[in-house]
């Protein structure tokens, strides 16, 4: 068997730092394809490799990380706290899940696979400290090895889809999707959280101001934390009240806001359609058509056309 070793001792001294993944290096394990991603506190990769023969892997981070098997060949590799002490299995399921807090350390042995697409997320230390002050209890994290929980992975194949396009991913957008995989993640096993259970809305004169506020930066990248600041809540409290007085969540509504300003430069007939796409905060014309088609039910350049007739 193939002993291999990865350390990130120093993976906080800079930002860079802790974004840099420990990644298995070593005779019987090949990456193939690594692809990833970063926002403010949460770094993200892909990583597919190809496995000839049988590894063990001392796995040391400095910032929780968790990784999500996506797709796997063959045996599934073992995670386990100690070297000497297997893991229990208890989820039928190829896609299983390890986690590790910050500054702990994971044993993976692998068996008999050939093949693995895993996606990985690493977490700022500030990121999880700062549940505390959106009314998350966050209790004492322990490695978590070998498990399954679906909301977690419909969130990680919501980033794994982020992946295939070229554009970037959207502030509040990446913003709401990491919030709600860490609450995910720090509360398993908790029966409620008190947070995410209110059933009341925005008042009117919050819904109205953080409306305003979207609609003027139509054009610029909002971050949650803004549009939470201006209603003095928790960033999930806000997520959820907003969503009950709009029925759409506060990214969503924001599209429909770039939509609908789009279509008044649409029909005045001025601009062409690259220069909207840009003025109403699209990354280029194809993102921007992509998403007309999917809410409005046309093309740009075909509701343009129909419009004017």
């Amino acid at each position: 068997m193939t002993e291999l070793i990865s350390d990130n001792r120093k993976a906080e001294a800079r930002l860079a730092d802790w974004r840099r993944p420990s990644l298995l290096v070593g005779q019987g394990n090949r990456t193939v394809n690594f692809y990833e991603r970063s926002w403010s506190s949460i770094y993200a990769y892909i990583k597919e490799s190809e496995v000839d023969a049988c590894y063990r892997v001392e796995l040391r981070q400095e910032v929780a990380r968790l990784t999500v098997t996506l797709d796997i060949v063959g045996k599934h590799p073992e995670a386990r706290e100690s070297p000497t002490r297997p893991t229990l299995v208890n989820d039928d399921t190829q896609n299983l899940m390890n986690f590790a807090p910050a500054e702990s350390t994971v044993w993976a042995y692998s068996e008999g696979t050939r093949f693995m697409r895993n996606i990985s997320f690493l977490f700022d230390r500030a990121a999880i400290a700062a549940l505390e002050n959106d009314a998350i209890k966050v209790a004492v994290l322990t490695p978590r090895l070998l498990f399954f929980d679906a909301g977690i992975f419909h969130l990680a194949k919501l980033f794994e889809a982020e992946f295939e396009g070229c554009t970037p991913l959207e502030t509040l957008y990446a913003d709401s999707l990491s919030l709600a995989l860490l609450i995910r993640l720090v509360c398993l096993g908790q029966s409620s959280i008190p947070a995410l259970k209110i059933k009341s809305g925005l008042s009117s004169r919050h819904l109205k101001l953080v409306k305003e506020y979207l609609c003027a930066r139509l054009g610029e990248a909002v971050a949650l934390s803004e549009l939470a600041s201006l209603t003095n809540l928790s960033r999930p409290y806000f997520c959820r009240a907003f969503r009950n007085s709009t029925g759409l969540t506060p990214y969503q509504w924001f599209l429909h806001a770039r939509i609908e300003r789009a279509k008044e430069h649409l029909n005045e007939g001025i601009l062409p359609i690259s220069e909207i796409a840009l003025l109403v905060g699209f990354a280029d014309q194809a993102h921007f058509s992509k998403v007309f088609r999917k809410i409005v039910g046309s093309s740009p350049a075909l509701w343009r056309r129909e419009v004017a007739k």
